[in-house]
């Protein structure tokens, strides 16, 4: 496009310097902005992992419903902190042979090893106690806008006691074997 005059030409290349200004101070903020906030790590707590529930000898209407109890760790099931109760659920419930796989999905229902526990089985009568966990307690580094529970760090449960037997995870491999607890009839 040819230019009619010279104050054009200014004008013109007045406007061609601002705009090119003002993106490079665009793409300054942003890359600034971007690595401090994406960058940045922050310490925290690596999430627990649930413990599996697997029933052997049951038959279906004996477990159709349970119920879980959470206590206060180590106190001897005196301080009752919550109750959860659990029905069937063809998306909860897998049964292979005698074994009955129950998959909690939802972290406030899943048994996890920073309490103790009581799974009450009305349909057979019978209550199964857990407690005496024994886990590492990490933190690891987790980006500042990273919801924690992406941060991928997790917990490693060594042992616990089911009705005062003592159960070792000590050899599991926490990122491919899931914790679980079987509960004969």
């Amino acid at each position: 496009m040819p230019f009619d005059n010279y104050t054009d030409l200014l004008s013109q290349a007045f406007a061609y310097s601002i705009l090119k200004n003002f993106q490079l101070k665009n793409i300054i903020v942003f890359t600034i902005i971007s690595l401090t906030t994406w960058g940045c790590t922050k310490d925290v707590p690596c999430s627990d992992r649930d413990i599996r529930i697997l029933f052997t000898g049951f038959t279906l209407p004996e477990i159709d419903t349970f119920v879980l109890r959470k206590f206060k760790p180590g106190d001897n099931y005196q301080h009752l902190i919550d109750t959860v109760n659990i029905f069937y659920d063809s998306t909860v419930y897998s049964t292979s042979n005698d074994t009955t796989i129950i998959n909690l999905n939802y972290p406030m229902q899943g048994i996890m090893a920073r309490n103790d526990w009581q799974i009450y089985i009305p349909g057979a009568g019978k209550t199964v106690s857990l407690s005496g966990f024994v886990t590492e307690q990490k933190s690891g580094p987790c980006g500042a806008i990273t919801p924690t529970a992406r941060c991928g760090c997790i917990n490693k449960i060594y042992s616990l006691k089911e009705d005062n037997i003592f159960i070792d995870f000590s050899n599991l491999n926490q990122n491919s074997d899931a914790y679980q607890i079987y509960i004969d009839k």
